[in-house]
């Protein structure tokens, strides 16, 4: 059934309906041919005071309930024979007294006790309320005035939402929207002056301007109505279309927030409000599409878990973020939700939080916080770092599960997992399947999860890589390099010219393909970090800020970089080093691998970094030969812009690095500025 606002399209459905009921409204003879000739129901269509009842399977109308908010009064009310006792009135009825003004008596004229065909409507009345006020004529027939009396009973939070949810559907009707309420309120856990009532809206198509700009300070809207209601103010959530949910489009959404309220091109759940909707959310009106969305991995909620903890450690003054880690401890253990109030007292039963006085405080306050002022609920930071230390421990535990539940996303059966590397938020793991081995690397840090990207676009094109057996969106499943053709590099391999010869045929296919790459611009650029103020800080962090070369490159910086940018570029490896490298067993062949540093840049770049790492002038030249032609005119500014790209990353590092040292050496022993002087005495 979907009751929305009538429009003129709907009056001649009005009409009929008018016809029909006329025997037992008695007078006029025929009411709908008189509302047509009078043109009745255009005001009250411009009004919003007409609503209709639409059955969705067949599109014929059922109902039609007018009302009068200047009278406080239901003015005209009926439903189609064939769908009176299916609770059609019942639905058009509650509507309709939404609208109107509760603070005040609303009014009904109606048919009087010992009228047989009125009796259905005079018990409906009666059941939302109604009283007998007086007995009245219309045309000289028999009625009666019934009133709905001031009512100074709170309004509860079932109440709030019914209210809420016809709301939006009036404004959503013909978009088919699908309403649903998660979080605290389904987990039995609100508790008023903490909790949000969440919420999410799905609609068939994309939410048009004109139902945005109604809906999107529809809060302020409901609070100006029934002024003294305390949830009205606490819905939050999304409205847009099931497309741009489920697929993460952008398109227009209403965003109903703590901070306040937008139209926006987006809106997601992250995995923990995603898994409780799935799990217990409660579908309030329309389709139920859940079917259709995915479960939320258990590396999304780490990830989410990761921020969280991120977020507490800057942000965290506040009990309440004693029950989010506790939560978030919660789900990395078992990998299910749990309520604030429920993960608080877990935490408590198993002694989690370093300060329990805290923690139970915390508790206390979640189950009455209007109890307690907000004073009450400011906490020291240091106490919120402490617990954000345990959860980061707890991450670090379930590195294993975390591979576990993405060998299963993969379709992979392990016989056993065994650790061979966790740093820098890469953890590579062993993965014995019967017969034969994998290497997994899971990338607890986003920012490496580049390379699963990679692999697929090196794979794409031709490049020889491992070979890639699976991959999630965080993790990725390679062969075992003891159990394939290749075997590690070791650095003797860096003075075997053979192998230096194979090596060199890898990365001319790299570059070859490269240039072919419809995303290159996309890619970071290897000059992108030389600016003037990362040259700056090399100069302070250095204390070579006298000398005469950074003079002249701070001011012919936009050429030296304009001429950087200009020449051509393609995919670079940027990471060469023997413990990177593959090479065939029986050495015809060579890889490089581990692509997280993949980018773009000029080809000499590459070049310059291979031979750097060579053992001696005849492996060198063997790379060279093998590798063929290439722009040697590329190596003079490569001279300036490796030198500075040296420097800039050194002076990030907490110490300066040892492999930076001879390009340190060349700003102070003049052969940086010898070959400044070269390129801008060439480029005058």
């Amino acid at each position: 059934m979907l009751i929305k606002w009538a429009t003129e399209n709907d009056l001649p459905a009005w009409y009929a309906l008018a016809t029909e009921v006329s025997q037992i409204f008695q007078h006029p003879a025929d009411m709908g041919a008189e509302f047509k000739t009078n043109t009745s129901g255009l005001g009250s269509i411009s009004r919003h005071e007409i609503l209709t009842a639409i059955d969705n399977k067949s599109g014929n109308y059922m109902g039609f309930i007018c009302f009068s908010r200047k009278e406080n009064a239901i003015t005209w009310f009926a439903v189609s024979e064939k769908y009176r006792e299916k609770g059609v009135g019942d639905r058009l009825l509650k509507t309709a007294m939404r609208q109107l003004d509760t603070t005040k008596d609303i009014t009904v004229g109606t048919f009087r006790a010992d009228y047989p065909q009125g009796a259905a409507a005079r018990s409906l009345y009666i059941k939302h309320g109604f009283i007998v006020e007086k007995l009245t004529e219309h045309n000289g027939l028999p009625r009666c005035e019934m009133k709905r009396p001031v009512t100074h009973d709170p309004m509860t939070l079932n109440e709030t939402m019914e209210i809420m949810v016809d709301e939006i559907t009036l404004t959503l009707a013909e978009n088919e929207p699908s309403i649903y309420c998660f979080g605290s309120v389904v987990l039995d856990d609100f508790k008023l002056g903490w909790s949000d009532i969440d919420i999410v809206v799905l609609t068939r198509n994309e939410v048009t301007q004109s139902q945005a700009g109604n809906l999107v300070g529809l809060r302020q809207k409901m609070l100006e109505r029934y002024t003294d209601n305390p949830y009205f103010r606490l819905f939050e959530g999304g409205m847009l279309s099931e497309d741009a949910f489920l697929n993460g489009k952008n398109e227009r959404a209403i965003y109903w927030g703590t901070s306040g309220q937008r139209i926006t091109d987006n809106y997601k759940l992250d995995s923990f409000a995603m898994a409780e909707l799935l799990d217990c959310g409660i579908l309030l009106h329309g389709n139920d599409i859940r079917s259709k969305m995915a479960y939320p991995h258990y590396s999304q909620m780490r990830d989410d878990i990761a921020n969280h903890i991120k977020s507490a450690r800057s942000y965290g003054t506040s009990v309440g973020w004693l029950l989010d880690i506790s939560r978030g401890i919660y789900t990395l253990r078992t990998g299910k939700i749990i309520s604030k109030t429920s993960a608080g007292q877990w935490a408590l039963d198993n002694g989690l939080c370093p300060n329990a006085e805290a923690m139970l405080k915390a508790v206390q306050i979640r189950k009455e916080p209007l109890k307690y002022s907000n004073d009450d609920r400011s906490i020291d930071n240091a106490v919120i770092q402490q617990f954000s230390d345990e959860a980061e421990k707890e991450l670090t535990k379930t590195i294993k599960f975390l591979a576990e539940n993405e060998l299963e996303r993969m379709g992979i059966q392990p016989i056993s997992l065994s650790l061979i590397r966790n740093k820098d938020g890469v953890v590579v793991w062993r993965v014995a399947t019967g017969n034969t081995s994998y290497v997994m690397k899971c990338f607890d840090n986003t920012e490496y999860r580049r390379e699963i990207e990679n692999y697929q676009t090196l794979i794409s094109f031709g490049v020889p890589t491992l070979k890639l057996i699976a991959h999630t969106n965080c993790s990725i499943l390679l062969e075992d390099i003891e159990r394939s053709t290749y075997r590690l590099g070791i650095a003797e391999d860096m003075g075997n010219p053979k192998i230096t010869a194979s090596i060199a045929l890898w990365y001319k296919t790299l570059h070859e393909k490269g240039r072919g790459y419809a995303n290159l611009h996309q890619l970071y650029d290897e000059c992108d970090c030389i600016t003037p103020e990362n040259i700056k800080k090399v100069m302070e962090a250095t204390d070579t800020g006298n000398l005469h070369v950074w003079h002249i490159i701070i001011k012919n910086f936009d050429k030296i970089k304009s001429a950087a940018m200009s020449m051509p570029r393609t995919l670079t490896y940027n990471d060469f080093y023997y413990t990177n490298l593959a090479v065939a067993r029986d050495e015809t062949s060579a890889i490089m691998y581990d692509y997280n540093l993949l980018g773009k840049d000029y080809v000499y770049g590459d070049i310059r970094n291979v031979c750097y790492s060579l053992g001696n002038e005849q492996v060198q030249a063997a790379f060279k030969s093998a590798y063929g032609a290439f722009d040697e005119s590329e190596a003079v500014l490569d001279n300036i812009i490796s030198t500075l790209q040296a420097l800039i990353v050194a002076c990030e590092r907490d110490s300066f690095p040892s492999w930076a040292i001879d390009s340190l050496d060349s700003v102070k022993d003049g052969r940086l500025l010898a070959v400044v002087e070269k390129f801008m005495n060439a480029n005058q």
